[in-house]
């Protein structure tokens, strides 16, 4: 027959054990957290540090090159709404978000917000090698929760920033975004994306498709391979979305990245295979 005394000291020691690792689990993720805190304040300071240079250099290099420049244009944030517009200009907020890829458009719309204090600024337009092309800062800030519900307030102290470069696509085409895999990356999104087979690839990145058939059309090996030796950094979202293909990063929009942001964007375009308009995808796919 067991001691009782015995048992009750197994007991205890479980018991202080699982507490040992409850606490330590909760200061793991109170450490996490002040650190990402820590590394958002340091980006804001940064980015006011160099906003008012970008202030004048953008403009400049608009007028320089002969592309439209506006100071502020928010109908562009109408190309990065993932969340509220689809090509027929209704909400797509609802039942429609159940469908397949809908955990990336909330991957996409959750971390760039188009919300009352959205704004995009240094709005650049122009044509060029055939095609129109858009780059824009995207500007907003987060709730605040009061008793009665959020209350919203720009402020551009406390903004979060996001940058565009996009480019119009020959027509209309379902959800598709590949990223790098992110700390928060958690069982919510991560389970609704898309593997491609490739071990690397799936362990790195995350794919989402609102459409399997025309989803993996897009992100077929080329692709992956050409997203593997670029290493584009966490943040960045390689989208196609409603008529536009676009490049969103964390970051502000900066005179002497436009170049590249436009190499890149050219090459992720330049991916996407012609047989694609002219193929028809079953929508129920």
């Amino acid at each position: 027959m067991p001691n009782p005394s015995i048992a009750a000291n197994i007991g205890d020691l479980l018991g202080g054990a699982l507490l040992v690792v409850c606490l330590g689990a909760f200061l793991a993720l109170l450490v996490l957290g002040l650190f990402a805190k820590g590394g958002r304040a340091a980006k804001r300071a940064r980015w006011r540090r160099e906003i008012p240079e970008q202030d004048r250099l953008l403009p400049a290099l608009a007028a320089e090159r002969g592309w439209h420049y506006a100071p502020r244009d928010d109908q562009c944030l109408r190309i990065v709404d993932v969340l509220e517009r689809g090509s027929n200009g209704e909400s797509t907020s609802g039942d429609r978000h159940q469908s397949a890829g809908a955990s990336g458009r909330g991957a996409y719309g959750l971390r760039f917000a188009v919300n009352p204090t959205a704004a995009a600024e240094h709005v650049i337009t122009f044509r060029a090698r055939g095609g129109e092309y858009v780059l824009f800062q995207h500007r907003w800030n987060q709730a605040d929760h009061e008793t009665y519900g959020p209350m919203w307030q720009e402020d551009r102290d406390r903004a979060r920033f996001a940058s565009t470069a996009a480019r119009r696509l020959p027509a209309a085409t379902p959800f598709v975004c590949v990223t790098r895999r992110w700390k928060g990356a958690v069982s919510g999104l991560v389970g609704h994306d898309t593997r491609v087979d490739r071990h690397r690839f799936d362990r790195d990145y995350l794919v989402f498709v609102e459409h399997q058939r025309f989803g993996l059309d897009i992100v077929h090996p080329r692709l992956t391979e050409w997203v593997m030796e670029t290493e584009p950094p966490e943040g960045e979202f390689l989208v196609l979305w409603d008529g536009w293909c676009f490049i969103t990063t964390e970051d502000i929009l900066r005179a002497e990245e436009v170049d590249h942001r436009l190499e890149r964007l050219d090459a992720f375009a330049g991916l996407i295979p012609d047989h694609v308009w002219n193929t028809d995808y079953d929508p129920g796919r």
